[in-house]
């Protein structure tokens, strides 16, 4: 080593020889190679002679640009630092290397000592660093995503969950659960079926979204056996069809594919241990729907079927109320073709004797006097003569018979005179002194006056009554 400075007690050439990073003595402008210490040897696979006889393009032959241009700065500024560098090795091997270096005079001509490190390992590291980060960064990435997703969908089941409170009419209910479910799947088309297991076929039992079905519209049946729909039902397991182009499997599929669906995802509507039907969704995308989705229908139908059970019971109970209402009107009008009395129950003879009597005198203008104890239905019968009587429109005036003065209820049972109104027939009571367009009902309580019931007595035995109720020995007038 002619030429180097100084070094009367060997610590230039220990440090050179011993150092653990090689050092490389260059000679830039004459792409020479002057010495190296052991651990450049050892780093690039040479032996110290064959390394000497290398040029510096040997070492750096796809760099050595980029080389000159830092030797260049280091013989200007007087030293460097680099680490975009590497150093190619006898077994072709390129080796990343970080170089620093500094000017050095041998024999007069300025050169450049290089200390170069092998850096392999950390970039083996930094790039294991990268990967890391950069999947650390895709799963952050992909759990916001999922976290996004799973926000969506907790709003569309809440969103359902108020539909399923709000509507019990089904076009109501499944239009609301369409648009819920297609804030987060793509939803060209949704439909709810229900299963009949007596006569074992599937009916389309609700449909909505933007692509309406021809095939299957609502009410529209389909045979569970051979159907798409039969694994669902049978296995009550959800089914995921990627893409009808290639996986279609029925003759119902075809079906779909031709009004434009590539995918679909069918769910089992299952609740208290018994199957109701499907809740399914379309998509005209191939591959539209992941198992993810797949799941989260899953989930949606498990919260409809109770609702479904609920809405299919509530249909059933407002068929079957609508029904009794009928029956009940025509059973009322029944009634009243045969006998006309709404408020008298009974079909004895006895009883339809009265009723006849009744519907004989109503509709004269006859006063009536009716017989019998308290509490056997004295008053129906007066009201079954008003209702049956040409002033039916008018009121029905009661008066209580304990209330009356004697003379005026003797007066009462015994005549009642014209009103001196022009042409107008009115009723009025000889001891009362309003009018009534209306017949009067005299009703006797236990604290009638026994005057009173003389004088009923008397009217009766003079044929004033036109109508008479069976009497039975003994009763009292009322």
């Amino acid at each position: 080593m002619s030429g180097y400075p100084s070094d009367p007690e060997g610590r230039f050439r220990t440090i050179f020889e011993h150092s653990n990073d090689a050092i490389f003595l260059l000679d830039p402008e004459g792409d020479a190679i002057l010495d190296v210490n052991p651990r450049a040897c050892r780093m690039l696979g040479y032996s110290r002679v064959e390394l000497l006889a290398l040029r510096v393009s040997d070492v750096h032959p796809s760099e050595m640009r980029e080389f000159a241009a830092f030797a260049r700065t280091v013989l200007d500024t007087g030293s460097g630092w680099t680490n975009e560098l590497s150093c190619l090795t006898r077994g072709g091997a390129t080796l990343p290397a970080e170089m620093s270096a500094s000017v050095i005079e041998i024999d007069g001509r300025p050169c450049v000592i290089a200390m170069v490190r092998d850096i392999s390992e950390r970039r083996r590291a930094e790039a294991e660093l990268q990967r890391y980060r950069e999947t650390l960064e895709r799963l952050v990435e992909e759990r916001t995503a999922e976290l996004g997703r799973s926000e969506q969908r907790q709003r569309a089941l809440v969103a359902i969950g108020q539909a399923l409170v709000a509507n019990l009419d089904r076009e109501a209910l499944f239009t609301a659960m369409a648009r819920a479910l297609r804030e987060v799947l793509a939803v060209d088309r949704a439909s709810l079926t229900l299963y009949d297991p007596v006569r074992d076929v599937v009916t389309v039992y609700a449909l909505a979204g933007p692509s309406r079905s021809r095939a299957f519209p609502v009410g529209a049946e389909l045979p569970r056996v051979g159907s798409h729909l039969q694994p669902v039902l049978d296995e009550r397991r959800t089914v995921l069809c990627r893409d009808l182009e290639s996986e279609r499997r029925t003759p119902f599929e075809e079906e779909l594919r031709r009004e434009g669906l590539r995918s679909y995802i069918a769910a089992p509507l299952v609740t208290k241990g018994k199957i109701l039907g499907t809740l399914n969704v379309g998509s005209a995308a191939p591959n539209g729907y992941s198992e993810d989705d797949a799941a989260f229908l899953a989930e949606i139908a498990t919260q409809v079927a109770p609702c479904v059970d609920n809405m299919l019971a509530y249909e059933e109970i407002a068929r079957l109320k609508a029904r009794l209402e009928a029956e009940n009107v025509y059973l009322q009008e029944e009634i009243k073709t045969q006998h006309d009395f709404e408020e008298i129950v009974g079909q004895s003879a006895a009883i339809r004797r009265v009723l006849k009597a009744v519907e004989t005198v109503a509709p004269t203008d006859a006063c009536v006097l009716l017989l019998g104890e308290t509490g056997t239905g004295k008053e129906l019968v007066a009201r079954a003569l008003h209702d049956l009587s040409a002033r039916r429109h008018k009121p029905l005036v009661k008066v209580n018979c304990a209330a009356i003065p004697a003379d005026s209820s003797r007066a009462s049972c015994s005549a009642t005179r014209r009103a001196p109104s022009r042409g107008r027939s009115r009723g009025r009571s000889a001891a009362s002194s309003w009018p009534t367009e209306g017949p009067s009902s005299w009703t006797r309580s236990a604290s009638c006056r026994s005057t009173f019931k003389r004088s009923c007595s008397a009217c009766s035995r003079k044929g004033s009554s036109s109508a008479w109720a069976d009497r039975p020995s003994g009763s009292g007038s009322g």
